[in-house]
Parts: structure tokens; sequence; C-alpha cells
């Protein structure tokens, strides 16, 4: 594991010192703009736990200390796991650039269609009260 991790550093460092820098700033941007932007799996995860959490406030099961602590975990943790996974993937995949891009966009173009579909199933629930 340590030694992917410096292969990974390698890479950026490499790439931030070659002719690649502003390429690589602009990805950079891009991809935070993107992950805040497109629905994924783990978007659709949280809002499901937080209605549940919210069901189970309102009927009593748990406080609303813990609805809140928990809406905050479900929402804050989900998006970063969804990414990390997305990049194990990508770093572990054999082959080169081209496998490695082919693998990002089917998995991020599969996780934003599914973050889709589960968007627009729950617009005909009840509304999330954050």
């Amino acid at each position: 594991m340590v030694s992917s991790i410096e292969k990974i550093a390698k890479e950026v460092v490499n790439l931030s010192e070659g002719n690649y820098q502003t390429a690589l700033l602009y990805s950079a941007i891009a991809g935070a703009i993107v992950s805040d932007v497109v629905a994924t799996p783990a978007s659709t995860w949280a809002y499901y736990k937080m209605r549940k959490y919210q069901e189970q406030e309102k009927s009593g099961l748990i406080t609303s200390k813990e609805a809140e602590k928990k809406i905050g975990q479900a929402y804050y943790l989900a998006t970063p796991i969804w990414w990390g996974l997305v990049f194990a993937l990508v770093h572990f995949k054999k082959g080169g650039f081209n496998e490695k891009a082919k693998l990002a966009l089917v998995v991020v173009s599969g996780g934003a269609i599914v973050g889709s579909i589960y968007k627009q199933y729950i617009k005909n629930l009840p509304k999330i009260d954050i």
C-alpha cells in the first residue's frame, strides 16, 4: 500500500514539474466542480439515510441530537467514500492511461445515472427537512 501511495505521489510531482502544470491545476479544479455537481450513488444513499433518520426522530425512536449526528455523518462521509472508491478502482486498474480513463468514465457515468434516477424517484417522496 505504501509503495502505491509513493507511486501516486511521484506521478503527481512529475506532472507538476513538467509541461502540464496548468493542465493539472485545471483538471483538479474541474474535478472538484464535477464532484459537487454530479449526483452519485453515495449522495442518493445519504439522502435516503437522512429521510430514514428524520422519520425515526419524528416517531421518537431517536433523539433530535442523535438524528442530527447521523444525518451529518451520512452527508459528509458518503461522497468522499464514493470518490475514494472511484480513485482506487482507477488506480489499481491494470493498463495505461486509456484503459484507466475509460474505466473512470464508465464508473462516474454509471454512478451519475444511478444517482439521477434515484434523485428523480425521491422527488415524489416527502421533502427532507434540513
